[in-house]
């Protein structure tokens, strides 16, 4: 049984539910580096990209769904790498053209939930989470780890472990003596670290220790100061997520402008962004905040193509999926996303999109 429906103006015929798509005459912006591959038609089957290739040679099946998208440019679907995923909100994020979130607070139910996600019991992105966060007392949020005793640290440690937790979130009010304790057990267990920059340990001992990301710019400065932050950033391979919106939200624009020189500065080191939104605690909303994000990035002195990046090639880097997403290829997952203009020459065209696709079907 098949249906016609017109959605923008682009006609999609087809069973919706079909495990084959067609995506054809599209502009694809593979993301692998910064170029257009004009009117292709994309083949997709069981969840998985099967051939890209000119509309004028590669002909559609004649079963499964189609999507003429003449005009129109494919993506691949974007990865918000901070998030705070709660049940209600996971759809948000599909609508948003997000595929895949790091979240960065793991809890006790989050296993179910992706479970259910990654069985199809339930729509929603593809979820990597860190644990819940290790922290000195008084605990900021639900199910936080405490921290004050470094002896009581494996024990937690272990637990978030069998939870499936790989990626420890360390927070705000560590001790130096904690932070450390931390570290070694992490790389006994072969496990990472992330998280926010503890004051108390400093930006120096957080590079040198390995931490895999800095979220929010915690402990970078300004002028010549930033700038050797910057180089020792990039030497150390570590990634900055800067939660632009949200820091410019929560403290104002002269605030806003200083977090967007850092991310300059950072830029022009060569050091490693990432996109993300902190959504999940009623401030940036799921979904629509990572446009505010990106845009956010372009202002900083990135292309857009550099801003597109941290949403998609260089997350999927992060988070070890390189061989199933952030770029458009063949053989990798079908997590893409269809909108209306050429995101490569502004990026406020990643808000308008036509249509999504999360493990080879359309949503």
């Amino acid at each position: 049984m098949s249906c016609s429906d017109v959605i923008n103006g682009d006609l999609i015929v087809g069973d919706r539910t079909a495990t084959s798509i067609a995506i054809v005459d599209v502009n694809v912006v593979p993301m692998d580096r910064e170029r257009v591959l004009e009117n292709q038609t994309v083949l997709i089957d069981d969840g998985r990209i099967t051939a890209i290739g000119p509309s004028s040679t590669l002909s559609p099946p004649t079963s499964g769904l189609r999507i003429n998208a003449k005009g129109k440019y494919l993506l691949p679907g974007l990865i918000d790498m901070h998030v705070h995923i709660r049940s209600s909100e996971v759809e948000a994020y599909l609508g948003g053209g997000i595929t895949s979130v790091r979240n960065m607070w793991g809890y006790n139910e989050l296993p179910a939930i992706m479970h259910d996600i990654e069985t199809g019991a339930r729509k929603g992105p593809h979820i990597f989470s860190l644990t819940a966060g290790f922290d000195a007392s008084p605990p900021q949020w639900p199910q936080t780890q405490i921290s004050d005793d470094p002896t009581a640290i494996e024990p937690l440690i272990d637990r978030q472990y069998d939870l499936g937790f790989r990626e420890i979130k360390v927070y705000q009010k560590l001790s130096l003596a904690a932070y450390d304790t931390i570290v070694a057990v992490a790389k006994r267990k072969g496990m990472t670290f992330a998280g926010h920059m503890p004051p108390r340990v400093g930006l120096e001992h957080v590079l040198a220790s390995g931490q895999r990301s800095i979220e929010h710019l915690g402990g970078y400065g300004n002028g010549s100061q930033l700038d050797a932050q910057a180089t020792a950033t990039a030497q150390a391979g570590t990634y900055n997520c800067p939660t632009l919106a949200i820091l410019t939200m929560l403290n104002g624009p002269v605030y806003g402008a200083n977090t967007r020189a850092i991310v300059g500065a950072l830029h022009r080191a060569g050091a490693r962004l990432l996109v993300g939104t902190d959504s999940g605690i009623d401030q940036t909303q799921p979904g629509s905040s990572i446009h505010d994000e990106l845009a956010f990035f372009v202002q900083s002195g990135l292309s857009p193509f550099e801003a597109l990046l941290g949403a998609t090639r260089t997350g999927a880097e992060y988070l070890g999926q390189t061989s199933a997403i952030g770029t458009i290829e063949v053989g990798k997952e079908a997590d893409l996303i269809v909108v209306r203009g050429n995101p490569l020459t502004d990026i406020k065209a990643t808000r308008a999109i036509d249509a999504v696709i999360v493990d080879g079907k359309l949503y």
